[in-house]
């Protein structure tokens, strides 16, 4: 049997502590394309946040957003997102949440963040053009890839998104940051 596709995650799996890639890493990405072999990324980072990634090791598939988006050399092949009405109804309840630390949403073209971003920090990196908002007012795009909240305890975030059937919420393994996604998203 001949291997077609490679996919893999990026923290934690490609991604040093630091949030670099080895040489080594970057050499195998090499002769994986001179043997025809496709990539993919499957990383709950937004398409922005893991561009300079995919700039080293030219994926052809890269799904980001917690699997909201897929995209295969510029066509979408699946996109599913959180229309703008709901997402603001779950970021609203999140915002009143004692035990909500801090909220991020992905969209299309833009990061936003409840918090600014320590750069010096080398998780938070590609993150620096977040925009800072209080998330008082609906969010100027139509829809949102992932709701991302930072929560003391997961019990806080399954009373808010209990109330929405339509969107899964996963734990990152190890973290007390929760995504939201569309329900029908690929995992």
């Amino acid at each position: 049997m001949s291997v077609k596709m490679i996919v893999t995650d990026l923290d934690n799996t490609l991604l040093h502590r630091d949030k670099t890639i080895s040489e080594y890493t970057q050499s195998i990405f090499r002769c994986l394309r001179e043997r025809n072999i496709l990539t993919a990324f499957a990383t709950s980072r937004s398409a922005k946040a893991s561009a300079r990634f995919r700039a080293m090791l030219l994926p052809e598939v890269n799904i980001t957003s917690g699997g909201a988006i897929a995209v295969m050399n510029d066509k979408t092949l699946f996109r599913a997102a959180i229309d703008i009405e709901t997402a603001t109804l779950i970021i609203r309840s999140l915002k009143v949440n004692e035990e909500v630390l801090q909220i991020t949403v992905d969209s299309e073209n833009y990061y936003f963040n409840s918090k600014p971003v320590d750069t010096s920090l080398a998780g938070w990196v590609d993150y620096a053009d977040s925009i800072i908002t209080d998330f008082s007012e609906p969010l100027p795009v139509p829809d949102v890839f992932k709701i991302t909240p930072n929560a003391i305890s997961a019990k806080a975030i399954l009373a808010v998104t209990s109330h929405y059937p339509m969107v899964d919420v996963l734990n990152f393994t190890g973290e007390d940051w929760y995504q939201h996604v569309r329900s029908n998203c690929v995992r």
